[in-house]
């Protein structure tokens, strides 16, 4: 699944073996100063997909992972849309 409205959202799906594991969205809203963009996540795992990932991958908190890298995005991306050109 793709989903893009150009200047507004990007969603799209991650998946693994061929069947759904995240569902990723970027929002973007117009502000005085430029945009804001919020970046979402949601785990589609199965209970069993969820417990053979973490054997596979070694990451125990999916959560806590997703969000530092949310965080990490957004700082990039942030840095980018303020460089000078």
């Amino acid at each position: 699944m793709l989903h893009a409205e150009p200047f507004r959202t990007l969603a799209f799906e991650v998946k693994s073996f061929g069947r759904p594991v995240s569902a990723w969205r970027y929002d973007i809203v117009p502000t005085e100063r430029g945009s804001r963009v919020t970046e979402s996540t949601r785990d589609l795992r199965s209970r069993a997909m969820c417990l053979l990932s973490v054997a596979v991958t070694g990451v125990v908190d999916r959560d806590a992972r997703n969000r530092r890298n949310i965080d990490l995005t957004l700082m990039r991306l942030k840095a980018m849309a303020e460089k000078p050109a």
